[in-house]
């Protein structure tokens, strides 16, 4: 740009000379010979030879400045005398605002921004010397020089119109000048407007530049059409140019953050097809993108896709790990277990956030068996089970009645330097419970307070349930007063096992006293408390008393199960007869759209063993909701 500015500054100096004394000399010839005189044309070569030599001077006096400055500044900054001196000066020179160059900042606002004035010079250049070009290739200078400047001065109109208006194809559609009006036209206009001159562009032979493919790029995202952005990339690609993989990488982060994994997906395969060949940080964001989305489909889709990569790919641990994990909350235990095993094909070690995770999902699954394989799994790789992992172990054990093999693993859990904690005292506690083994559940309290490991809520209610199970409803009481009196506070579920351990041992008014006393302590009981109450009401025969507490639940918004009406129904068809019958079930029918599927299958079951009195209406709707089922 510098050149071409200098260069037209020097040319009309040089025109200017060579006319004034060609005009000298051919008007002394005239005289002589009686002849006009007439200027012949210039020649192109010594024009462009005395911009070169005049570039090269403004480039020397440039750098020159340059240095100047910079040895100006650095001695101004050498030491704390001439730092000094250098404040003064500045204090100097404020201007009667008090601030430093305040009347400089002042006009130099006013001033057009820098570099503005060489662009303007170089249009009118350009305008000057287009007339005398003689080829191709000087054309092309010209105006790979005018759309820059055009570009830096924010003319647009003028761009699209110059680049309309060059009459010859190999001008018009070279690469070098295609690319200075996409340059601009990429910086000012949407991606749409830009499709008519991309198009005439590639019809007459052009081929993306890795440059132009950037804008492009850019001015997609820019408008926030990543979709646009991902078809620009392919159709751009199937042109076989050099493409960037980070502008690749970066579209592909666009997409995932839009959470537009499908269109990933499919602009994957259609690269791979044009030779593109994915890299492992590529398979990893497709899977931390697929976590993101929570479904199981994309899951597999994005593993399949992985699994036909050409090239090697490393799967990073701790991603494979998080999806492990995201996917086990979700997809059933054996295809979790099928998806595990393909994934660690391409590199991918489980951990232990990864086993952890499985080992829960197979414990709330009830698959013991699995829960142990996955145990001893981790066991023969070497691995040191996690605390997570011990506690879930042992619950699994304990919940489906392998009480020896719980005390086994928690014995195993001390051989690994690992303390237990009270969650996994309270694992062993449950199962304790579960069997019934009041013994032993006090023999594990007995060596938490040896091993002063705390006994929590959960603790104390569990002993609470053990108590209440085998009809020592005096212990239990006995254990909630203990609880208090250790400063434990007890919860909504400690007093509902105190509520069953009184029914079941025929102390109805003090199940009631427990009910009230919840009530003192601004608990809002839940549909497990007033269930258990009316369960126990209407199998000891009171059941006037159960519909009351009936009416009082479903006055607080907590709606009956399908357990506390069955359990109803049973009693009043044994007992009472078709009156009492008739008005719970007008009460079911009014819950019935409340309940799930599994429920209403339940009703279905009781309708017809008992030949309830349903209404017409009340069929239809269970009939028809089990249909579409």
């Amino acid at each position: 740009r510098k050149s071409m500015v200098a260069g037209g500054h020097a040319v009309r100096s040089v025109r200017g000379q060579l006319s004034g004394s060609h005009r000298r000399g051919c008007a002394g010839e005239a005289e002589e010979d009686g002849r006009s005189c007439e200027l012949p044309p210039p020649d192109w070569n010594i024009w462009l030879g005395v911009a070169a030599a005049a570039a090269a001077a403004a480039a020397a006096a440039a750098t020159q400045e340059t240095m100047l400055q910079a040895r100006s500044a650095s001695d101004c900054t050498a030491g704390t005398e001439d730092e000094g001196d250098c404040k003064t000066d500045q204090i100097r020179s404020r201007g009667p605002r008090g601030k430093c160059g305040g009347r400089q900042a002042a006009d130099t606002a006013n001033e057009s921004r820098p570099g503005q004035q060489d662009d303007e010079e170089v249009v009118e250049e350009f305008d000057a010397l287009k007339p005398y070009a003689e080829c191709s290739e000087q054309f092309i200078q010209l105006y790979v020089e005018l759309f820059r400047a055009l570009g830096r001065l924010g003319e647009v109109d003028r761009t699209e119109s110059e680049w309309r208006t060059i009459g010859d194809k190999c001008i018009k559609y070279d690469a070098r000048i295609c690319s200075g009006v996409l340059a601009v036209l990429c910086h000012n206009r949407s991606y749409e407007q830009l499709q008519p001159f991309l198009d005439e562009m590639l019809a007459n032979g052009f081929r993306y530049e890795v440059s132009v493919l950037r804008m492009l790029v850019d001015c997609c995202l820019r408008d926030g059409n990543v979709i646009q952005a991902a078809d620009c990339l392919l159709l751009a690609y199937s042109h076989k140019p050099v493409i960037d993989r980070s502008l690749i990488g970066r579209i592909f982060n666009q997409l995932f953050r839009r959470k537009k994994i499908e269109k990933a997906l499919s602009l994957l395969r259609s690269l791979q097809q044009e030779g593109f060949e994915p890299d492992s940080a590529l398979a990893n964001s497709l899977l931390n993108c697929t976590r993101q989305q929570k479904r199981v489909d994309l899951a597999w889709k994005a593993l399949k896709e992985i699994e036909q990569f050409p090239s090697e790919i490393a799967i990073d641990n701790i991603t494979g790990n998080l999806l492990v994990a995201h996917l086990a909350k979700g997809m059933p235990l054996q295809e979790m277990q099928q998806y595990k095993e393909r994934l660690e094909k391409t590199g991918f070690k489980c951990g232990e956030l990864g086993y952890t995770a499985l080992v829960s999902a197979a414990t709330k699954a009830g698959d013991l068996d699995r829960a142990l394989t996955l145990y001893g799994e981790i066991l023969s790789r070497g691995m040191k089970p996690s605390h997570e992992i011990f506690v879930s172990v042992i619950n699994a054990c304990g919940k489906f009645g392998a009480l020896e093999k719980a005390f086994d693993i928690h014995e195993h859990m001390a051989l690994c330097d690992m303390k237990p904690s009270t969650s996994t005292f309270n694992a062993l506690i449950n199962g304790c419970r579960i069997a019934g083994d009041v013994e032993r559940l006090r023999e594990v309290i007995d060596t938490m307070e040896y091993m002063e490991v705390s006994l929590d809520v959960v603790t104390y209610s569990s002993l609470v349930d053990a108590y209440g199970k085998i009809g020592r409803v005096e212990d239990a009481f006995a254990t909630v007063d203990r609880m208090i009196a250790n400063g434990v506070e007890p919860s909504l579920v400690t007093f509902t096992h105190l509520i069953n351990a009184a029914v079941r041992a025929g102390h109805i008014d003090a199940a009631y006293k427990v009910f009230e006393l919840i009530k003192q302590r601004n608990m809002r009981p839940n549909v497990f408390t007033y269930t258990t109450l009316i369960n126990g009401l209407a199998k000891r025969g009171e059941i006037e008393r159960a519909l009351s507490v009936l009416e009082q639940m479903r006055a607080t918004d907590v709606r009956p199960t399908i357990v506390t009406y069955s359990t109803l129904l049973k009693v009043c068809t044994r007992l009472y007869g078709s009156r009492l019958v008739e008005d719970v079930v007008r009460l079911m029918e009014d819950d019935l759209k409340y309940f799930d599927r599994s429920s209403l299958e339940q009703v279905h079951v009781l309708y017809g063993h008992y030949s309830l009195p349903f209404s017409c209406e009340a069929v239809e709707m269970i009939e028809q909701v089990l249909a579409e089922s």
